[in-house]
């Protein structure tokens, strides 16, 4: 069964993401590229757009879940 960046990553909600401190958010970019680069490692399928789209997330976790949802933020 092959492993993507999601089943590795925490998706945090608009509140979680707005309590972590800077250095916390950091550290989760970090942490996500270091699995992007064990599953490369690994030969598992990781895009690099999936792993763009994880950082997108990281940066506006709350707006993205709206557009999902086709509602305005």
């Amino acid at each position: 069964e092959s492993i993507t960046l999601k089943d590795v990553a925490v998706n945090f909600s608009r509140g979680e993401w707005k309590k972590l401190e800077p250095f916390q958010k950091e550290l989760y970019k970090e942490v996500l590229l270091e699995n992007f680069r064990n599953l490369e490692f690994l030969d598992f399928p990781v895009s690099k757009l999936e792993l763009i789209s994880q950082l997108k997330w990281v940066e506006l976790p709350w707006l993205l879940e709206e557009v999902s949802k086709g509602s305005r933020p």
